[in-house]
C-alpha cells in the first residue's frame, strides 16, 4: 500500500473516532436529562457548545489550509526523510504526544498562551461536553507545535493524523462518571481521574497531568500528581461572566489591561512569565489568575 493511501486511511479512522466521541457526548447528554442528574450544569452545557461550534468550524478551515501548506514551506527545512512505514507510525505518535505535553505545558506557564488555553479551564462543570469547550482561536496558535516535529523529519500527513489522534483520544476522559482504571493504564494512559486533577483549581493540582494521550511525560518530567482529594473545578479567579466573548477573551483583555497600564521588562514578563506573576506592587491588591 502505498504511503498517501497509508495517511488517508488513518486520517479515516481518525474522523470516525471523532464523530464516534461527539455521537458519546449526545448520548451522556440524553442520559443526564433522562435521568435528571443532579451533577450536571445545564447552563454551563450550553455554554460548552457555544464555544465548540465556532471553534470546530475554525479547526477545519485552519486544517485544510495548513496541511499542504505546512508540508510545502518546511520541506526544504526537514532534517531527515522519514518515510510513511509501518515501524515510523508509532514514532509519530510519540513525537505528536511528546509535542502535546510540551505545548500544553507551555500553555500553563506563559501567560500569552494561557489566555486562550484558559477558556477549556474555565467551566465549574465537569462532563464530555467540557472537551469541546475550546477557544474560538485556539486554531490559529495550535498548529505551531506540528513544526518541530515536521522540521524532524515526520511526513505532514502522518504527523497531523497522530496529532489529531492525540487530541480526539482526550474526549472520554472528561468525565466523573469514571472513578479509577487498572494501575496498568493510568500508568501509561492519560485517563478520567488524571485529567480531572489536571482541571482542578485545588492549590495542589495546579499545573500538572499535561499528557495529551500518554501519562509517561508528566512522570518522566515530574508533573504527575494522583488524585487524592475532590476536584473543585474552573480556574482559580472565576470568570464571572457567561457572555461567550468574556468566556472567550477575558483572559486576552486582562492580559492587555496588564499590558497598558505595566512598563519596560515587565511588559514582556506579562507576556512569557507565568499566569500568576505580577509586579510585587501589584500582588497584594489584586491576586492573580493561575492554573
Amino acid at each position: 500500500m502505498d504511503p498517501e493511501t497509508t495517511v488517508v486511511i488513518v486520517e479515516t479512522f481518525v474522523n470516525v473516532l471523532f464523530l464516534s466521541l461527539t455521537a458519546l457526548i449526545g448520548v451522556e447528554l440524553v442520559v443526564d436529562w433522562a435521568t435528571g442528574h443532579e451533577g450536571r450544569r445545564w447552563s454551563e452545557t450550553i455554554d460548552n457548545v457555544i464555544v465548540a461550534i465556532p471553534n470546530t468550524a475554525a479547526t477545519a478551515v485552519v486544517a485544510g489550509f495548513l496541511a499542504p501548506w505546512l508540508g510545502a514551506v518546511l520541506g526544504p527545512w526537514r532534517l531527515v526523510e522519514i518515510p510513511v512505514a509501518w515501524w515510523s507510525w508509532p514514532l509519530a505518535l510519540l513525537a505528536a504526544d511528546l509535542t502535546y505535553y510540551v505545548g500544553h505545558r507551555l500553555e500553563h506557564r506563559v501567560r500569552l498562551l494561557w489566555a486562550h488555553h484558559s477558556v477549556h479551564h474555565s467551566s465549574t462543570d465537569y462532563d464530555l461536553s467540557t472537551s469541546a469547550r475550546i477557544a474560538w482561536h485556539d486554531p490559529l496558535i495550535g498548529w505551531t507545535y506540528a513544526i518541530p516535529m515536521l522540521i524532524i523529519g515526520f511526513n505532514p500527513g502522518q504527523f497531523l493524523a497522530m496529532q489529531a489522534l492525540v487530541l480526539v483520544y482526550q474526549t472520554w476522559i472528561h468525565t466523573r462518571k469514571i472513578d479509577r482504571l487498572p494501575g496498568w493504564f493510568e500508568a501509561v494512559f492519560n485517563n478520567p481521574s488524571a485529567h480531572r486533577v489536571h482541571h482542578g483549581s485545588n492549590p495542589g493540582y495546579l499545573d500538572c497531568n499535561y499528557g495529551g494521550m500518554l501519562m509517561i511525560w508528566d512522570r518522566l518530567f515530574g508533573t504527575w500528581v494522583d488524585e487524592t482529594e475532590p476536584v473543585r473545578f474552573g480556574l482559580t479567579r472565576p470568570l464571572g461572566s457567561r457572555n461567550p466573548l468574556w468566556v472567550n477573551f477575558g483572559e486576552t483583555w486582562l492580559m492587555i489591561r496588564d499590558l497598558v497600564r505595566r512598563s519596560g521588562v515587565d511588559r514582556l514578563r506579562t507576556l512569557v512569565g507565568p499566569p500568576e506573576w505580577a509586579p510585587a506592587e501589584e500582588r497584594v491588591a489584586e491576586p492573580r489568575a493561575a492554573h
